[in-house]
């Protein structure tokens, strides 16, 4: 058996928008300022970082980081049925079923907040495949998502012969070369398939419908 962990946005679903829009109403509703994440690259990283790029970028004050993730988590839980254009990327759904059928585990490692990541999988009711995480609520540097999450399933005396990480940025692969696990690239975010080869993963997708060359690579 072996642990597979799923980044979330481009990877498994797509349309997450109310997620950014909440990012920036939390630095308006801590500091009276509007801003934009797109004013920053925040493609691959998780919120906390993101946050705190935007509040450099800003001039405002880092150590209020807490208090605008704070406002993420309350504002989403109020958005979350407002993501109308949220929707599983291809394939997502037969994947983590045939996975499951053979005994793998599943887990994730992204960059949302722990609450926001957990109400974007119930509200598309594939939560309960997933039996550890990293998240963003803490953490800045992707490989340590990684290492949060197999900590939580060594946690849980669970074991496994390798661990896999599924994204569709570069940094998703290096955070699988930095933990020392094993990296699948899939090109369904800003991504080609082209681009992500650069980056040498272990395995490139164009995307997780193509389930036979994912379940043959992870054994």
């Amino acid at each position: 058996m072996n642990l597979i962990l799923f980044d979330v946005d481009h990877t498994i679903l797509m349309g997450a928008l109310k997620h950014l829009e909440s990012m920036n109403l939390s630095v308006e509703k801590v500091f009276g300022v509007k801003t934009d994440i797109h004013k920053i690259d925040y493609h691959g990283h998780t919120d906390r970082y993101i946050i705190e790029t935007l509040l450099k970028f800003e001039k405002l004050d880092t150590e209020k980081v807490n208090d605008c993730l704070e406002a993420m988590r309350e504002m989403y839980s109020g958005f979350i049925d407002k993501e109308k254009k949220m929707v599983l990327l291809p394939g997502v759904k037969e994947l983590l079923a045939v996975l499951k059928e053979e005994k793998h585990m599943i887990g994730l490692t992204t960059g949302n907040l722990s609450k926001i990541a957990h109400m974007k999988m119930k509200k598309l009711g594939i939560d309960d495949y997933f039996i550890c995480g990293g998240f963003g609520d803490n953490i800045t540097n992707r490989a340590d998502l990684v290492r949060e999450a197999i900590s939580q399933a060594e946690l849980q005396g669970l074991e496994f012969d390798n661990v896999f990480v599924v994204g569709d940025t570069p940094l998703d692969i290096k955070s699988a070369k930095d933990a020392g696990v094993k990296s699948i690239g899939v090109a369904t975010g800003s991504y080609s398939e082209k681009d992500l080869k650069k980056h040498k993963p272990d395995l490139v997708l164009k995307s997780l419908e193509d389930k036979e060359k994912f379940i043959k690579f992870v054994g």
